[in-house]
């Protein structure tokens, strides 16, 4: 039960209650403590104060950052003074908001300015504990792992000593969480799994919904980083799971983003696009900016992996321009090493080291060590391909010294790499060679990317050295290597090189090739959004002109063909005058474009008819559906032809016959990712045909004709 004068729960995020319909979920949570501020002519002072700091605590937990900062402000500016208690407790909260936002330095400037004043010794031990807490937190976002585990040691030990209260037990599962999220950072799993099982024992003990999804989702990505995709898959799903039930979009959006992960790093590539563009249509566009930007960098880092260098590129300068104009650096930092590294792959080499270099300027100022290392190497790869040894000897050294900072293995095998690479081209062969052989051993533990990198060095060192079949023998672990990772552009890397070598080793592992392309027409799951257009008032065509009736009916196909075509969409099927259109099968699948292919061809289409006739004759209509769907050549055996079955097809039949000539009716989840293309949607529920589910749809009418009405 919510108990309004423990204010601390509300700093942790313990906001919810799941006896309580008015408090079971962080939408309703909002409203029931909006609805008690509002009454506050007839509450006592304080307890609007307090409402106030509830309030402030579940909208964080809602990330309606802005809206959390004005009601603190509001409590402070209202209240001036008189309830200094509860006006340090905001200050706390401005901590909060200020890391939620990746303001770390920020968020640890004002930390340090904070001094804790309690009369009563166990509130005052609380206060202390929860700012060891948001020290680990910032520490762990800086990469600074090993801080921030004594600082979460040194929270924990202030809890101790008193019998536990609902208080502290919130504060001690959010505390085992963070210290499993610093623990997963630093390589540590079985501590970081261990962490993990004690924060979710208390906040299920406690019912705390919120950090219970956060201790699966982190027992998730455990799972995952062992290489367990179902138990990873399992755990991750049950946060989305809990997630959804309190509707969280945060956490549903945060749960997606480690499945994708997940699938990401077992290498099911499909899946984990499904399950970013799922992330990616939850967050709308500007509403979870943060998240946007991550998810187009994941989009990104799969589209490299498939050798789709150009279209990774797009995605990467997205994710800058929304880091941007967020103003984050954090964020931004992240966004140019993103496209540093994709720039140095695509051989534009100046853009690379411009942005690189303004990542590793931030990282430095940021004090964020991991940053800087991945971003150093980069750089030094940058230098390497392009012959500079002596700037790639400089930037080593500078990785090794942040690499020792956070003294994690990884990085220790990819500064050995490195080191190796270097050192190759300094003329230092036999120093290589051991450096090389040193970095494989680590880096083979966990195969990836740098895995078949550093074997293909290896095999190129022994070639200038003469010794042939080591040389054989380390292009064809990287042929085989690459084959089994999905690494496509590796793999011809590792052949053409092997080819000059040893054309009859080529011969043979070429004839044995088992991933040089994926079957095109191989069944599986998409993200898609479905557009279904219909021409409306054929009827009355009937007693016209033959001729007549064909050319309007195909100046209608023509108008809609061609915006489909502009908008990136693909004509999938045409029933009568019903034309269905799919955005997302060639590519990520953006919502908005199926709007603006709607628009645009309801527009054309009308425009025509204004041009020929006083009065229309036809008419237009238009339903867009957003989901997951099934995509393969199905039918008989000599017929069979591409289908796309499943959710947003179903529904967008559903949305088109309930609409009148003139609309555009879209889904929840379109309406989520593009609403913000429309000025005045208009809700309207609807009734789903396979299950008799009611949703709530909206209008959208087209620009054009919006103006004739």
């Amino acid at each position: 039960m919510t108990d309004l004068n423990e204010p601390l729960l509300a700093l942790i995020g313990d906001v919810l209650d799941p006896e309580n319909a008015e408090m079971a979920a962080l939408d309703t949570a909002q409203i029931h403590f909006e609805r008690r501020v509002g009454q506050g002519s007839n509450l006592p002072d304080r307890e609007v104060a307090l409402s106030l700091l509830w309030l402030a605590g579940t909208r964080v937990q809602l990330h309606k950052l802005r809206g959390a900062r004005h009601t603190l402000a509001h409590m402070k500016t209202r209240f001036r003074g008189r309830f200094p208690d509860l006006e340090q407790l905001a200050d706390f909260f401005e901590v909060r908001v200020l890391f939620e936002e990746s303001e770390l330095s920020k968020a640890s400037e004002a930390l340090d300015r904070l001094d804790v004043e309690a009369s009563n010794s166990r509130t005052r031990k609380r206060l202390e504990s929860f700012r060891g807490y948001m020290r680990g937190e910032i520490l762990t976002a800086q990469g600074q792992t090993a801080g921030a585990l004594k600082s979460l040691e040194r929270a924990l030990e202030r809890l101790k000593g008193e019998p536990p209260h609902r208080v502290d037990l919130a504060f001690m599962a959010e505390i085992y969480a963070s210290q499993g999220q610093a623990l997963l950072k630093a390589g540590e799993l079985e501590q970081a799994e261990a962490c993990f099982n004690r924060s979710f024992t208390v906040a299920t003990h406690i019912q705390f919904p919120l950090s219970m999804a956060r201790s699966l989702r982190g027992r998730g990505q455990v799972f995952s980083r062992m290489g367990q995709l179902e138990k990873a898959s399992e755990q991750l799903r049950e946060s989305l799971r809990v997630s959804q039930e309190v509707r969280s979009a945060y956490g549903i959006i945060r749960s997606s983003i480690s499945l994708g992960r997940a699938y990401y790093a077992a290498r099911e590539y499909t899946n984990a696009l499904l399950f970013f563009e799922e992330a990616r249509v939850q967050c709308g566009e500007g509403r979870f900016p943060f998240e946007e930007a991550e998810v187009h960098s994941r989009i990104g880092d799969i589209l490299v992996t498939e050798g789709r260098y150009s279209q990774a590129a797009d995605f990467y300068e997205t994710d800058l321009h929304i880091a941007t104009s967020t103003g984050n650096l954090t964020s931004r930092a992240h966004a140019l090493k993103n496209v540093g590294r994709i720039q140095r792959l695509l051989g534009n080499y100046e853009r690379s080291e411009q942005s690189l270099e303004e990542a590793r300027g931030l990282f430095s100022r940021l004090n964020d060590h991991q940053g800087l290392s991945t971003t150093l190497l980069q750089v030094v790869l940058s230098f390497v391909e392009q012959g500079k040894v002596t700037q790639a000897r400089e930037a080593v050294e500078s990785l090794k010294a942040a690499s020792n900072r956070t003294g994690r293995p990884l990085e220790k095998g990819l500064e050995q790499m490195l080191e190796g690479m270097v050192m190759r081209r300094e003329g230092r062969i036999k120093e290589a060679a051991d450096e090389l052989e040193a970095s494989l051993a680590e880096l083979s533990t966990v195969p990836g990317f740098y895995t078949v990198l550093c074997t293909l060095e290896l095999a190129q060192l022994y070639e200038e050295w003469g010794v042939l079949d080591r040389c054989v023998h380390h292009y064809g672990e990287a042929v085989h290597l690459a084959r089994q990772l999905r690494l496509h552009d590796m793999e011809k890397r590792s052949l053409d090189l092997l080819a000059r070598v040893d054309r009859a080793e080529w011969a043979r592992l070429l004839h044995h090739q088992t991933s040089a392309s994926v079957e095109q027409n191989a069944t599986g799951h998409v993200y898609v959004a479905a557009l279904l257009m219909d021409l409306r008032g054929t009827s009355s065509l009937m007693d016209r002109p033959a001729d007549e009736v064909s050319r309007i009916v195909d100046l209608y196909f023509d108008q809609v063909n061609r915006a489909i075509k502009d908008t990136g969409g693909v004509l999938s099927r045409i029933l009568g005058t019903r034309v269905m259109a799919l955005f997302g099968l060639s590519g990520s699948c953006d919502p908005g474009d199926a709007l603006r292919c709607a628009r645009k061809a309801m527009d054309a289409v009308a425009a025509e008819q204004g041009r020929s006739v006083e009065e229309p004759l036809v008419g237009t209509a238009a339903a867009i559906a957003t989901g997951e769907a099934i995509s393969g050549l199905m039918g008989p055996i000599d017929r069979r032809e591409h289908l796309i079955l499943g959710g947003p097809i179903e529904v967008a039949n559903d949305l088109l016959s309930a609409t009148t000539t003139g609309e555009i009716l879209v889904c929840p989840a379109t309406m989520q990712a593009a609403g913000n293309q429309m000025a005045h949607p208009i809700p309207r529920e609807i009734t789903l045909s396979d299950n008799h589910r009611r949703i709530v749809a909206h209008v959208a009418t087209t620009p054009a004709l919006a103006r004739r009405s």
